[in-house]
């Protein structure tokens, strides 16, 4: 099956970056969003990149993660990114947030596959899901017109279709306000961003004309 999530955009009514303090805050969601399509496939049945079939061992494929970000030439970011789902897991259980985070530090073209591959670390060591075990390909799509650096949130979206998406994928069932909360933690953890909740909580909950 292909699962297709949209999150969208927020934009600030009232309170701004006050949220990062506690305050309140209003924000509405944009008509801007970010859509992102997940299939889950069996290695075999799916093609792979050379060089991920490079990095499969000998007696048996492992399950990958393989993401293409569309519009990725606009904002001068490479448009895909791959990793072998194993690379994220310590012993039986998912990596820690710090190593994860490091995954990415020094590499700007590659820093945001933080906010993807944070939400499969964030679900696994919060909500108990499972996306590392077996041999699959676990494949994304992301397609977003929320403009990026322009205090809208962008990033927000990203995260809430994606961990919408997987969670859908991994059979989890989140509810909209421990969603944004999850989100969050892929923000604050695996990124480094220090932020509040109000970005997340307006793609997560907001509604046209609430």
């Amino acid at each position: 099956p292909l699962l297709v999530c949209r999150a969208p955009g927020r934009l600030d009514v009232f309170g701004g970056m006050a949220d990062y303090a506690g305050s309140l805050v209003i924000g509405l969601p944009t008509a801007e969003a970010c859509h992102v399509a997940v299939q889950r496939t069996a290695v075999g049945a799916a093609p792979l990149w050379r060089h991920m079939l490079e990095r499969q061992p000998e007696d048996g494929r492992v399950a990958t993660l393989r993401v293409v970000s569309l519009r990725a030439d606009a904002t001068n970011r490479a448009p895909t990114f791959d990793i072998n789902l194993a690379e994220l897991r310590e012993g039986t259980g998912p990596i820690s947030y710090a190593a994860a985070r490091a995954l990415f530090a020094g590499d700007a073209a590659r820093a945001w596959a933080a906010y993807v591959v944070g939400c499969v670390v964030v679900l696994e060591r919060e909500a108990g899901a499972d996306l590392a075990s077996g041999s699959h390909v676990l494949a994304l799509l992301v397609d977003s017109d929320v403009p990026e650096g322009a205090g809208l949130a962008s990033s927000a979206a990203l995260e809430v279709a994606t961990m919408s998406a997987l969670a859908a994928a991994a059979g989890v069932s989140l509810g909209a306000a421990q969603l944004a909360a999850l989100c969050e933690a892929v923000e604050v953890r695996v990124v480094g961003a220090p932020c509040g909740v109000m970005d997340q909580m307006a793609s997560a909950l907001g509604r046209s004309g609430g």
